[in-house]
């Protein structure tokens, strides 16, 4: 495995979600897996391809496509965060996958070599980019000819069921979520697929498939385990910063109630709802 830093000119993420997932990342993986698997299935991965992991995160999908492009493939995984990087070094290196670079840099900038790759792949990857027409011209200039992008990327928040039953349950206490601008990088970019999809055509990809992929997924153990994780959340404890303490149980205990119903022999078992997005330059 090759580690390449090119982060001159590249704001460092905050530390707290490197925090987060240290305590939360396996948590993470067991949710975000069923829509990974998806991704990797509508990217027709082969043996022998070249694969770039755009947002590669704690290396999951990356050690996932390296399986499946075998010994004479290579994946490389590229993600802004160091921190997240140092985790996917240790995934793969426990993995025993020997055909993987990890790259620390952004993909909206990033000099890939023209037609290096066979497939682009992201897990929750691309809502970030600064400028997302730059960011997936650059993507598609590093496609061969005949390859192909696949990507899972969220929907609303009032779109996925889980989230959604958190902020319903929460809103009495905390109010309505506001969802940032759909021009502002962020989880919640590509909320309009149909701007997703002009911004595809506009970068140079065609063939475009965009369809909603609903999947069951498992939360915790129990409603107990994940009002822990929730509160964990770095995204969750800026919202509650300087809420009152009624404010904050009220909430805390609507969103336990709300919880109840999913919760059983298997856990807390909810549906997570995404884009799931294919194209091709």
């Amino acid at each position: 495995m090759k580690n390449t830093d090119d982060t001159a000119n590249q704001t460092e993420p905050d530390d707290a979600m490197a925090a987060f997932w240290r305590e939360h990342g396996d948590r993470e993986d067991i949710m975000d897996g069923p829509h990974g698997v998806a991704m990797l299935r509508a990217a027709r991965l082969r043996a022998g391809d070249r694969v770039l992991d755009v947002g590669c995160g704690a290396g999951a999908t990356t050690v996932d496509a390296a399986r499946q492009v075998g010994p004479s493939g290579t994946v490389i995984g590229v993600d802004i965060s160091k921190p997240m990087l140092e985790f996917a070094a240790a995934r793969v290196a426990a993995a025993g996958v020997t055909n993987v670079e990890l790259v620390a840099a952004d993909a909206q900038v990033y000099r890939f070599r023209d037609g290096d790759f066979d497939a682009v792949i992201s897990r929750g990857g691309t809502m970030f980019f600064a400028d997302p027409v730059a960011a997936f011209s650059n993507l598609a200039r590093c496609l061969r000819s005949g390859g192909r992008l696949a990507m899972v990327v969220p929907r609303g928040p009032y779109d996925d069921p889980w989230i959604a039953t958190i902020l319903t349950a929460a809103a009495p206490h905390l109010g309505t979520m506001d969802v940032r601008s759909l021009d502002e990088p962020g989880p919640f970019a590509f909320v309009d697929g149909d701007r997703l999809d002009h911004i595809l055509e506009a970068a140079g990809f065609r063939t475009i498939d965009r369809r909603v992929l609903t999947l069951p997924v498992r939360i915790g153990t129990d409603v107990d385990d994940v009002i822990g994780y929730l509160l964990a959340q770095p995204e969750v404890q800026t919202l509650l910063a300087g809420r009152s303490d009624g404010q904050v149980s009220g909430a805390v205990a609507a969103v336990r109630q709300a919880l109840v119903p999913y919760a059983g022999p298997d856990g807390v078992v909810m549906e997570m709802s995404g884009w799931l997005v294919t194209a091709r330059p």
